[in-house]
Parts: structure tokens; C-alpha cells; sequence
């Protein structure tokens, strides 16, 4: 999850993405995504929605991600329940790891 890396890793790892215009549209979005702690994601064929969470250390790094995908209805329904409940589990395995 690209969001959640160190300030500059994002940059390197997106500079090889085939369509640098999505790329330019996440970055504009990346200090939302960062505030809110989770990222909601639309398959760009409409048939898959996810949201997705950082799991972080005990120092605070990022050394994994969440995510749960599904139907786009019953996940955009459910997208702010579904973001509670990863950033609860997440921020448990920070300090129980």
C-alpha cells in the first residue's frame, strides 16, 4: 500500500506504473488517504471494491497491509464499518506483535 510507505518510497516504486496520469490522480490523494488511516479502491472494471489498511510495527512502520475486497455494493455500503473494524485489528496486532 503505496499510502502508507516512508514520504519518498512511493514516488520510486509508482515511477514504473503504464499510466502515469492514475498515478499523478493517487498521489494528489495520498495526504487524504494518510489522514484517514484506510483506502477504498474500485476495480476499474466495476466488478470489485476494497478497503485496505496498514499494519504497523510497534515502532510505527508499515510492515504489512489488509485488505478485504468484495462486491462493490456490499463494500461501499459497508465502507465505513469495514474501516473501523481493520483499523481496530490492526492497531491491536501493533502492540500484541
Amino acid at each position: 500500500m503505496p499510502a502508507f510507505l516512508e514520504e519518498d518510497e512511493p514516488n520510486e516504486l509508482l515511477v514504473a506504473h503504464p499510466d502515469q496520469n492514475e498515478v499523478q490522480s493517487f498521489l494528489a490523494e495520498i495526504g487524504t488517504i494518510r489522514e484517514a488511516g484506510v483506502v477504498n479502491v474500485r476495480s476499474p472494471f466495476g466488478d470489485t471494491s476494497a478497503v485496505g489498511c496498514p499494519v504497523r510495527d510497534r515502532a510505527g512502520h508499515v510492515v504489512a497491509a489488509v485488505v478485504l475486497a468484495g462486491d462493490p455494493d456490499g463494500i461501499l455500503k459497508r465502507r465505513g464499518e469495514l474501516s473501523t473494524l481493520l483499523e481496530n485489528a490492526t492497531g491491536r496486532w501493533a502492540t500484541e506483535s
